[in-house]
C-alpha cells in the first residue's frame, strides 16, 4: 500500500476495516476483495440507530 504512494484516507480507512473485521462486525470475500457486513455488524448497526433515536427526546427534554 504505500508503495503505491497511499494518502492518510486511504490509510485510516483500511485501519477501519481492520477494526471493523477484527471485532465480527464485517467479513472480507477475499476472491472479490468486497466486504460484507455480518449478523453481528447489523444488530451492532440496529443499536447504534436506535442509541441515535433514543438520544433525540433526551436532547430535546435539556432545552
Amino acid at each position: 500500500m504505500l508503495a503505491e504512494g497511499a494518502n492518510q484516507t486511504k490509510i485510516m480507512y483500511k485501519s477501519y476495516l481492520s477494526i471493523l473485521a477484527a471485532n465480527d462486525l464485517i467479513e472480507e470475500n477475499e476472491t472479490e476483495r468486497h466486504f460484507r457486513t455480518t449478523e453481528k455488524g447489523m444488530k451492532f448497526m440496529r443499536i447504534y440507530q436506535r442509541m441515535g433515536e433514543l438520544r433525540g427526546p433526551l436532547q430535546e427534554r435539556k432545552m
